[in-house]
């Protein structure tokens, strides 16, 4: 069992440093073609920091493991929104502009019941298991390309400097990146299913379990570390939208693309986590009250905290 926690150490590492790796590079080609930091902002970086959930999916369907997707969405989402947000929080009161709330925070929570509609809409209860189909996944992509052109339009109307740390490489280096980088993904993501799979059948519970904690944890490490240094330079921001802005990535790109190559069951059990997700959802946007500066203070990012930890137990529990 140490060896197999070891290679999906590995397998977590590789993917977290690959899709760093595949960044850079196409920043870098980015730049060598002129194109502004802002596009980058909103276009690769934002991609980026949800390649490691994308490559374990993709695999995980590919492999008929969708119990994995699944559990790893729903889990990467509630673990963004409880844990990295309390997190945030707690290093300090973390303040955003009321149009975020408004857009894409509300949005969020949109794309978290469509992910309900899409399990449940040809059932007659909750309580039989559902199927995210590939007509529901193009439905899906097609919602979230209609929410990213809109992104876009707001990000090119807003006047701000953004200098991101991406230098101009030489072109060898940067075929380097994306080629190594895009092999590691794989490999990377291989192993992490490979062992989620192995710790499941070892301890006996579903995979979808497995992809609610652990494979969850394991590839929302790039946005714990993005939103963690984001608040600690005050740039509140960042540290929120990369959070709500994953989980729309998540759940409306990686959950479809996933669906796409594989019709993914979808157990009764898992709307209360569902409903657990929307909750969270619904408690972001009510602490921040649609002011005209939106904050999350200390005493909300313990809050989050605690539901995270409650939530934790009600799972382990359930097994």
């Amino acid at each position: 069992m140490l060896l197999n926690l070891f290679w999906l150490i590995l397998g977590v590492v590789m993917v977290i440093l690959a899709a760093e790796a595949v960044v850079r590079g196409a920043a870098s080609l980015a730049k060598r073609l002129r194109v502004s930091d802002l596009f980058i902002g909103l276009t690769i970086v934002a991609f980026g920091t949800s390649l490691p959930e994308l490559m374990v999916n993709v695999i995980a369907s590919v492999d008929n493991n969708e119990g994995i997707v699944v559990g790893n969405i729903i889990g990467s989402n509630l673990f963004n929104l409880l844990l990295i947000l309390g997190i945030g929080a707690l290093i300090r009161e973390m303040t955003v502009e009321r149009n975020t709330v408004i857009h894409e925070i509300s949005f969020s929570l949109i794309a978290v019941a469509m992910i309900g509609f899409a399990a449940n809409d040809y059932l007659p209860s909750l309580n039989q298991d559902g199927l995210i189909t590939r007509s529901d996944a193009l439905q899906m992509l097609t919602v979230f390309g209609l929410f990213s052109y809109f992104v876009f339009l707001r990000g090119f109307r807003v006047t701000v400097d953004i200098d991101l740390d991406f230098k101009i490489l030489p072109v060898w280096q940067i075929v380097f990146y994306l080629s190594g980088g895009f092999i590691a993904l794989f490999w990377g993501g291989r192993l992490v299913v490979n062992e989620a799979v192995f710790f499941a059948e070892y301890f006996g519970v579903t995979q979808t379990f497995i992809g609610l904690t652990l494979v969850s944890g394991a590839t929302s490490l790039p946005e714990l570390a993005t939103s963690v240094v984001a608040a600690l330079r005050h740039r509140d921001n960042i540290a929120i939208g990369n959070v709500v802005g994953s989980n729309i990535f998540n759940s409306l790109f990686i959950l479809p693309v996933s669906a796409l190559v594989r019709d993914i069951p979808f157990e009764a059990r898992i709307n209360v986590d569902l409903g657990v997700l929307i909750i969270a959802s619904l408690a972001l946007i009510g602490f921040m009250r649609y002011r005209r500066r939106c904050k999350i203070s200390r005493g909300n990012g313990l809050v989050l905290l605690i539901m995270y930890v409650a939530y934790m137990v009600f799972i382990f529990n359930r097994g």
